[in-house]
């Protein structure tokens, strides 16, 4: 289930430059290697981790978890302009 597409990309600022985040393995992959250390404890964060896993587990919602990455993303900055 790693290819599971949302509705819309989701555009990140990472250190490699802008990146387009179009699935929720992708959105998982930058909320672990991507957030700076010290966000990584931010609720937000930790709350689209989850909702990330949960779909990857395929017990989750796909869009809850792109509107809290999208929303987390926002909160740490690297939600693209």
């Amino acid at each position: 289930m790693t290819g599971q597409a949302f509705s819309g990309p989701v555009v990140v600022c990472t250190r490699a430059g802008r990146r387009i985040v179009s699935r929720v393995d992708e959105a998982a992959e930058i909320l672990l290697y991507e957030v700076p250390g010290m966000a990584q404890g931010d609720h937000l964060v930790r709350t689209a981790m989850k909702a990330c896993h949960d779909v990857l587990q395929g017990r989750g919602e796909l869009e809850n978890a792109r509107t809290i990455f999208e929303a987390a993303m926002r909160e740490v900055g690297l939600l693209a302009d």
